[in-house]
């Protein structure tokens, strides 16, 4: 996706007791230990005759969160929903935020350390900063997940004065035991 690394398109994949048949995945090679997890029902990218006008949010956070993934050496997957739910082996039909956890779930499952996921109309916003630099600025914070040496196991934006909990629109997840 920058030019360097190859883009592929997957077919669906499944975790145990979690079926992600509905989800099409675009997955890079795996070459980093970080991964920026995206996920909408739209393309992440219009077709190159599309006019610019037709660009919509999800293609723009994209756009955006692409560029921020390859000047961090991250690798970004975007897996598009074929329907706007998924479906859990044992529960059935699920509503797209549990979708979100099945999505990390699956980037875990293949090894990344650590997976940053964000909703399709979310970037971020400062370039310079890593991902565990921004954990790190936000420690002590809801974000940062406590004062304590040791990293949280998941830590999720906040969108206050909007609501008064955190926002699964913005999730930080360490490969740990805590996780699995």
């Amino acid at each position: 996706y920058d030019g360097k690394r190859t883009v592929l398109e997957r077919g669906p994949a499944s975790l145990p007791r979690v079926r992600l048949a509905s989800l099409h995945a675009m997955l890079p090679q795996h070459r980093s230990h970080t991964a920026v997890v995206m996920m909408d029902t739209r393309p992440a990218q219009l077709p190159a005759d599309a006019p610019a006008a037709e660009l919509d949010y999800p293609q723009l956070a994209f756009e955006l969160n692409r560029g921020y993934a390859c000047q961090h050496g991250y690798d970004l997957l975007y897996l598009r929903m074929q329907a706007a739910t998924c479906r859990h082996e044992l529960l059935g039909e699920r509503h797209p935020s549990y979708c979100k956890l099945a999505a990390v779930a699956e980037a875990l499952h293949r090894g990344y350390a650590l997976v940053a996921f964000l909703d399709s109309d979310a970037f971020f916003h400062n370039l310079t900063l890593s991902v565990p630099q921004l954990l790190s600025l936000h420690r002590g914070s809801r974000l940062g997940g406590g004062t304590s040496a040791e990293p949280a196991a998941a830590s999720f934006g906040v969108d206050q004065p909007f609501s008064f909990g955190p926002n699964g629109g913005v999730q930080f997840w360490r490969n740990t035991v805590t996780c699995l």
